[in-house]
């Protein structure tokens, strides 16, 4: 007897849609599996950008609470679009940090480059597509002034970060609230591609610092030119919640 999903998968090509499995070393695959697993209600996506994160885990099966923030206009628009007729996903068009302040951000050609610190020319020559083309006024904000509003009703929380440059700073915004995460996803670069940024070493030292052991390291971006990999996604949770 044929397996349901065998029947599935040619009901599905007869309509020309081919279904796969995400293979294992998809790195989202992972967190998705992840986060089902540490039983997570409310993901906080910070550096949201077009939505692209938030979609990619309903896809992969992720139904809970999502709050995304994006400080870019253009950006937000289509975050926004992307979200309508979703009522567990919200968002703001805010960037986080560590106070609640307003502040310019450097507009990327390819928007998701874009950071709150200046770009270095390592990035420049590594990636073209990310060359400033502009800047825009941005409201920042702390995550632990919000903190309750942001994750109302929520147990298990989950703290996306892809901020360019500027994760310690959200880290620092969150302040005692972070007691509350039972994981992070955040992008760390291995060499220096924004002006004043932490490395891969210190963010790993101080989120390890706060009580989270790391369970997943995947590349991110490398250089084209000489395959030397410049950024990595790092995936930590707390050893309790591991346990779940």
């Amino acid at each position: 007897m044929r397996s349901l999903a065998l029947v599935a998968r040619d009901v599905a090509r007869r309509f020309g849609v081919d279904l796969v499995r995400y293979p294992t070393h998809d790195t989202q695959f992972r967190v998705a599996k992840l986060l089902g697993r540490l039983e997570v209600d409310c993901v906080l996506d910070v550096g949201a950008n077009a939505g692209q994160y938030a979609t990619e885990l309903r896809e992969l099966g992720y139904t809970g609470r999502i709050r995304s923030f994006e400080p870019l206009n253009d950006a937000y628009a289509k975050l926004a679009r992307a979200a309508s007729g979703d009522p567990l996903w919200s968002h703001e068009n805010i960037a986080v940090g560590a106070e609640n302040t307003s502040t310019t951000i450097n507009v990327a050609k390819n928007s998701y480059s874009s950071s709150l610190r200046d770009m270095l020319p390592r990035h420049d020559e590594a990636a073209p597509s990310a060359r400033i083309v502009g800047s825009q006024e941005v409201a920042v904000e702390r995550l632990d002034s919000r903190f309750d509003e942001h994750v109302a009703g929520a147990s298990a929380v989950f703290l996306k970060v892809d901020t360019q440059g500027f994760e310690d700073q959200v880290l620092a915004g969150c302040g005692d609230r972070l007691r509350d995460v039972v994981g992070l996803q955040l992008e760390m670069s291995l060499v220096p591609l924004y002006d004043g940024q932490k490395l891969f070493a210190d963010i790993f030292g101080m989120v390890t610092s706060l009580g989270f052991e790391i369970v997943d390291v995947s590349p991110e971006f490398a250089d084209p030119h000489t395959a030397a990999m410049l950024q990595a996604n790092g995936v930590f949770v707390r050893p309790e919640a591991a346990q779940v």
